[in-house]
Protein backbone atom coordinates (compact mmCIF):
# COMPACT_ATOMS: atom_id res chain seq x y z
CA UNK A 1 0.00 0.00 0.00
CA UNK A 2 1.22 3.54 -1.03
CA UNK A 3 2.82 4.92 2.42
CA UNK A 4 0.57 8.55 1.82
CA UNK A 5 -2.58 6.17 2.07
CA UNK A 6 -0.86 3.96 4.99
CA UNK A 7 -0.55 7.79 6.18
CA UNK A 8 -3.57 8.75 6.26
CA UNK A 9 -5.55 5.57 7.54
CA UNK A 10 -3.41 5.47 10.18
CA UNK A 11 -3.86 9.38 11.10
CA UNK A 12 -8.38 8.87 10.19
CA UNK A 13 -8.28 5.83 12.65
CA UNK A 14 -7.78 7.74 16.00
CA UNK A 15 -9.75 11.10 14.60
CA UNK A 16 -12.89 8.61 13.55
CA UNK A 17 -12.31 7.36 17.25
CA UNK A 18 -12.28 11.33 18.55
CA UNK A 19 -15.58 11.81 16.71
CA UNK A 20 -17.13 8.54 17.78
CA UNK A 21 -16.16 10.05 21.29
CA UNK A 22 -17.41 13.61 20.96
CA UNK A 23 -21.04 11.84 20.12
CA UNK A 24 -21.02 10.00 22.98
CA UNK A 25 -20.08 12.84 25.27
CA UNK A 26 -22.20 16.01 23.55
CA UNK A 27 -25.42 15.70 25.67
CA UNK A 28 -24.07 14.84 29.02
CA UNK A 29 -21.74 17.76 28.59
CA UNK A 30 -24.37 20.06 28.63
CA UNK A 31 -26.88 18.61 31.03
CA UNK A 32 -24.84 16.76 33.32
CA UNK A 33 -21.31 17.57 33.42
CA UNK A 34 -21.61 20.90 35.01
CA UNK A 35 -23.93 19.43 37.42
CA UNK A 36 -20.46 17.50 39.17
CA UNK A 37 -18.33 18.36 41.77
CA UNK A 38 -14.74 18.94 39.47
CA UNK A 39 -11.27 20.27 40.70
CA UNK A 40 -10.48 23.96 39.84
CA UNK A 41 -7.81 22.58 38.02
CA UNK A 42 -10.13 21.09 35.53
CA UNK A 43 -9.56 22.74 31.85
CA UNK A 44 -12.56 24.52 30.47
CA UNK A 45 -14.52 22.44 27.63
CA UNK A 46 -13.09 24.46 25.04
CA UNK A 47 -9.75 22.91 25.68
CA UNK A 48 -10.46 19.39 25.05
CA UNK A 49 -11.17 19.33 20.90
CA UNK A 50 -8.07 21.03 20.22
CA UNK A 51 -5.73 18.77 22.30
CA UNK A 52 -7.30 15.65 21.72
CA UNK A 53 -7.16 16.33 17.78
CA UNK A 54 -4.00 17.12 18.16
CA UNK A 55 -3.08 14.00 20.34
CA UNK A 56 -4.78 11.68 17.93
CA UNK A 57 -3.12 13.33 14.68
CA UNK A 58 0.39 11.96 16.63
CA UNK A 59 -0.78 8.80 17.17
CA UNK A 60 -1.47 8.10 13.75
CA UNK A 61 1.68 9.48 13.23
CA UNK A 62 3.50 7.72 15.75
CA UNK A 63 1.40 4.06 14.39
CA UNK A 64 2.55 5.57 10.60
CA UNK A 65 6.23 5.39 11.04
CA UNK A 66 5.88 2.09 12.76
CA UNK A 67 4.54 0.78 9.80
CA UNK A 68 6.83 2.18 7.00
CA UNK A 69 10.19 1.01 9.13
CA UNK A 70 12.10 -1.31 8.09
CA UNK A 71 12.07 -3.71 11.07
CA UNK A 72 11.00 -7.03 11.81
CA UNK A 73 7.64 -8.39 10.92
CA UNK A 74 7.35 -9.09 14.91
CA UNK A 75 8.53 -6.21 16.34
CA UNK A 76 6.23 -4.56 14.43
CA UNK A 77 2.83 -6.54 14.79
CA UNK A 78 3.33 -6.68 18.47
CA UNK A 79 3.73 -2.62 18.03
CA UNK A 80 0.46 -3.01 15.84
CA UNK A 81 -1.33 -4.81 18.28
CA UNK A 82 -0.93 -2.51 21.67
CA UNK A 83 -1.65 0.73 19.66
CA UNK A 84 -4.92 -0.41 18.44
CA UNK A 85 -5.65 -1.90 22.13
CA UNK A 86 -4.69 1.68 23.57
CA UNK A 87 -7.14 2.75 21.13
CA UNK A 88 -9.44 0.87 21.76
CA UNK A 89 -9.48 2.03 25.48
CA UNK A 90 -9.51 5.09 24.02
CA UNK A 91 -12.69 4.69 22.32
CA UNK A 92 -14.34 3.02 25.78
CA UNK A 93 -13.59 6.08 28.37
CA UNK A 94 -16.40 8.54 27.21
CA UNK A 95 -18.98 6.08 26.74
CA UNK A 96 -18.34 4.93 30.65
CA UNK A 97 -18.16 8.46 31.72
CA UNK A 98 -20.05 10.72 29.52
CA UNK A 99 -21.93 8.14 28.00
CA UNK A 100 -23.07 5.82 30.97
CA UNK A 101 -21.78 8.33 33.79
CA UNK A 102 -20.23 6.25 35.45
CA UNK A 103 -16.40 7.62 36.19
CA UNK A 104 -15.69 5.04 38.38
CA UNK A 105 -16.22 2.89 35.34
CA UNK A 106 -14.48 5.01 33.43
CA UNK A 107 -11.65 5.63 35.69
CA UNK A 108 -10.86 1.81 35.44
CA UNK A 109 -10.50 2.05 32.05
CA UNK A 110 -8.33 5.10 32.52
CA UNK A 111 -6.34 2.97 34.07
CA UNK A 112 -5.78 0.43 31.64
CA UNK A 113 -5.18 2.96 29.19
CA UNK A 114 -2.60 4.39 30.51
CA UNK A 115 -0.90 1.07 30.79
CA UNK A 116 -1.29 0.09 27.22
CA UNK A 117 -0.06 3.79 26.23
CA UNK A 118 3.45 2.90 27.88
CA UNK A 119 3.17 -0.37 26.69
CA UNK A 120 3.16 0.64 23.26
CA UNK A 121 5.73 3.48 23.52
CA UNK A 122 7.72 0.62 24.76
CA UNK A 123 6.73 -1.60 21.53
CA UNK A 124 7.45 1.41 19.16
CA UNK A 125 10.69 2.19 20.88
CA UNK A 126 12.03 -0.62 19.51
CA UNK A 127 11.13 0.07 16.15
CA UNK A 128 10.99 3.84 16.34
CA UNK A 129 12.31 5.79 18.58
CA UNK A 130 10.52 8.85 17.31
CA UNK A 131 7.37 7.37 16.96
CA UNK A 132 7.45 6.75 20.95
CA UNK A 133 8.48 9.86 21.96
CA UNK A 134 5.42 11.18 19.37
CA UNK A 135 3.33 9.18 22.26
CA UNK A 136 4.76 10.68 25.17
CA UNK A 137 2.11 14.27 25.08
CA UNK A 138 -0.27 11.77 24.94
CA UNK A 139 1.06 9.31 27.77
CA UNK A 140 0.84 12.59 30.08
CA UNK A 141 -2.58 13.74 29.01
CA UNK A 142 -3.74 10.46 30.21
CA UNK A 143 -1.85 10.52 32.88
CA UNK A 144 -3.54 13.57 33.53
CA UNK A 145 -7.07 12.10 32.83
CA UNK A 146 -6.34 9.95 35.22
CA UNK A 147 -5.75 12.49 38.27
CA UNK A 148 -8.74 14.68 36.76
CA UNK A 149 -11.35 11.42 36.63
CA UNK A 150 -9.60 10.11 40.11
CA UNK A 151 -10.39 13.72 41.75
CA UNK A 152 -13.76 14.16 40.21
CA UNK A 153 -14.80 10.46 41.65
CA UNK A 154 -13.37 11.46 44.98
CA UNK A 155 -15.54 14.74 45.12
CA UNK A 156 -18.86 13.19 44.38
CA UNK A 157 -18.22 10.29 46.84
CA UNK A 158 -19.02 7.65 44.15
CA UNK A 159 -17.93 4.62 45.69
CA UNK A 160 -15.78 2.32 43.00
CA UNK A 161 -18.55 -0.19 42.15
CA UNK A 162 -21.58 2.68 42.12
CA UNK A 163 -23.21 3.82 38.76
CA UNK A 164 -24.40 7.21 39.14
CA UNK A 165 -27.81 8.03 38.07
Amino acid sequence: MESGLVFAACVLAPIVVGSANSVATRKSIRDWYPTIAKPDWTPPNWVFAPVWTVLYVMIGWAMWLVFVSDDAVLPVTLAAVLWVVQLALNAAWSPAFFGRRDPPAALRILYAMDVAIVATIVAFAVVSPLAALLLVPYLAWGLFATVLNIRVVEMNDWPEASRPG
